[in-house]
């Protein structure tokens, strides 16, 4: 085998290193993408449904007042 042979073998599976890590990559994203979107939708949903209600161990929420000089 040449060193030109080695070089061309070299340089295909860099190659094929390089399609296989971009198919990943985009494959990758998108299921990362779908599980961020879940659990911010998720956070969303808990802290619109938490904002109105406090835990009966907490004290009440005090009444916001004008203040008039």
């Amino acid at each position: 085998m040449t060193p030109e042979e080695k070089k061309q073998i070299d340089m295909y599976w860099e190659e094929q290193r390089q399609k296989a890590y971009r198919i990943r990559d985009e494959y990758d994203r998108i299921q990362e993408e779908k599980y961020h979107f879940k659990l911010y939708n998720k956070c969303d949903k808990s802290k619109n449904n938490k904002s109105n209600r406090r835990p009966e161990f907490f004290s009440p929420l005090p009444k916001h007042r004008k203040i008039t000089k």
